[in-house]
Formats: structure tokens, C-alpha cells, sequence
């Protein structure tokens, strides 16, 4: 009789866990994380890992307090740390974090050296790095709920048009080949100005 009492309180600090774990990110939702960044993160090609991934949740429509690498890496509020990862999660060392993308092959996506792109955090690479930990989006640590989402349309990054970089050009090529001295010149300039289009200046 005794010798079962320690089976039944491991059963019973389960079921008192489970409520807690029921906030962590389901898989279903862990997959909708994951197309997000493959679907969207060339997006902000020039950003480092961590805006990246920061960038990649808010996305997906889920919110945390932007934290470095280094910080995911110590335990951040909205993520609790998990033994076996599933897409979505984050896999984190010292000074770099990804979202993984298959835990079956260990590809994650993140920012590399040749830009945006996936790799396996089993790679000799990664593994040298040392230990990698896995964290999983954990919504009760946040005010918002979340609403996973991969139907939002990508995002504008701030660019300038091949119109209007070849206005530009125009100008400045004939600005270049006019040059005269005093109201002259600056008629000259003025009358390069007025033919360049609106949309030249603002993006100067």
C-alpha cells in the first residue's frame, strides 16, 4: 500500500502543473510562429537576431517586452524554458537567438551571416557555441491574449523605388553638367530641381 503513495503524488503535481502549462504556446500555434518567419522574415534583412525574432512574434500577434539574446538566454518573462522544443520556440545561446522551424531536422530560422535564413542548431557551428536552451511563449506573463496569425500582410520597410532612384540619378547627372557662375548658376539649379519629381526630394 505505502510504496504507492509516491506514484500517486508525482500523478497528483501533474495535474496541479497542467492548469500552468496550458498558457505555453500550443504546437499548432508554434507552427503558425514558425511559417511567420519563414514567410516574412526577409523583411528586415539588415536587422540583427534578436529585433529579428522580436519581429517575427509581434507578427504572429504575439507581444513581449523586446529582450537581447543574452537576456533570452538568462529567462525572460513571457517565455518559459522546455526540455524537447517544438516549432516556434525559441532556441537561444549566449549572444544569438532563432526560432526553431522543424525540431525533427533542428533547423531554426534566424539572422545569419549570409542574412535571414534557416540552419541546424546540430551543425558542428552551432554545437561549438556551446549548450543551446529552448524557451516556449508563455501568454499567461502577458496583459494582451494572444491571436496567432499568418494572414497579415508583410510588412512596408522604409525604401526608395527604382523611379525614383533614377529621377535622382537624372538630376544629379545634369545638375553636374550645368555650371555657371552667380544667378546664373542658381537658376540652372533652380530649373534642375523643378524637373526632378516630388517624390526625389522626399527621399533625399
Amino acid at each position: 500500500m505505502y510504496r504507492r503513495f509516491p506514484f500517486l503524488a508525482v500523478a497528483l503535481l501533474a495535474i496541479l502543473a497542467a492548469p500552468c502549462r496550458a498558457d505555453l504556446l500550443p504546437p499548432g500555434d508554434g507552427q503558425a510562429v514558425a511559417d511567420v518567419a519563414l514567410r516574412y522574415g526577409q523583411s528586415l534583412r539588415a536587422e540583427d537576431c534578436s529585433p529579428l525574432a522580436h519581429y517575427i512574434y509581434q507578427r504572429a500577434g504575439l507581444s513581449y517586452d523586446y529582450a537581447s539574446s543574452s537576456s533570452l538566454y538568462n529567462g525572460a518573462p513571457a517565455f518559459e524554458r522546455v526540455s524537447t522544443p517544438q516549432p516556434g520556440d525559441l532556441v537561444v545561446w549566449r549572444g544569438h537567438v532563432g526560432i526553431v522551424v522543424n525540431s525533427e531536422d533542428a533547423t531554426f530560422y534566424s539572422s545569419l551571416s549570409k542574412g535571414p535564413g534557416t540552419d541546424s542548431y546540430e551543425s558542428t557551428y552551432w554545437l561549438n557555441r556551446g549548450p543551446a536552451r529552448f524557451y516556449r511563449y508563455d501568454s499567461s506573463d502577458n496583459d494582451a491574449p494572444h491571436a496567432v496569425t499568418t494572414s497579415a500582410p508583410p510588412p512596408q520597410t522604409p525604401s526608395v523605388s527604382h523611379k525614383n532612384k533614377t529621377a535622382g540619378s537624372l538630376a544629379r547627372a545634369i545638375g553636374r553638367l550645368v555650371w555657371l557662375p552667380g544667378k546664373h548658376r542658381n537658376f540652372a539649379q533652380s530649373a534642375v530641381i523643378s524637373i526632378a519629381p516630388t517624390r526625389y526630394l522626399r527621399a533625399r
